[in-house]
């Protein structure tokens, strides 16, 4: 990453170069913040019952990944962007961290009800009652996932202060 980086900083040092780098970044970062923002306004829209729970969870991890690249794309072109502080770049590391968290009580969710599937069906197969052991964690997990999605809902509009800034350098 160092050479690529020390590369990449005297190519960008040679004056043509730096400009149309620059407009040509802002560009593709514009792109990437107008299809997030579109997702953030279907997420906000969401109303938020037990069925939305899913589709939010699913349209955050679009999300996510739509600001991954958003990030990746500011942090490996910081020099072209001198606005752009540590500080920042912290920021939109824990916005994403955010949303990374939902979607791994998610697959943790998903994980734990294929287990309890599996048991069932064994227990049924042998002839065993079942008492369900895992419904509680279940029930756990998915307030757990709830709470977490309605924690980034309460800053999922931090995506405009990063555009804001990105618009100024």
């Amino acid at each position: 990453f160092g050479t690529l980086r020390s590369k990449l900083d005297g190519f960008l040092a040679l004056p043509s170069m730096s400009e149309s780098t620059h407009a040509i970044l802002l560009g593709m970062l514009a792109k990437i913040f107008v299809d997030s923002a579109v997702l953030r306004n279907d997420i906000n829209s969401m109303t938020g019952g037990t069925n939305d729970l899913s589709d939010r969870c699913e349209k955050i991890h679009q999300l996510r990944l739509l600001f991954k690249r958003f990030r990746y794309t500011v942090e490996i072109m910081k020099p072209t962007f001198p606005r752009v502080s540590g500080r920042m770049l912290k920021r939109m590391s824990d916005y994403q961290l955010k949303m990374g968290t939902i979607q791994d009580t998610e697959v943790l969710i998903n994980a734990v009800a294929s287990h309890a599937k599996r048991v069932r069906k064994k227990e049924r197969k042998i002839g065993v009652p079942y008492a369900d052991p895992f419904a509680p964690l279940l029930g756990h997990l998915i307030n757990r996932l709830k709470e977490e999605a309605d924690a980034f809902l309460l800053t999922i509009n931090e995506l405009d202060e990063y555009w804001k800034r990105m618009k100024q350098t």
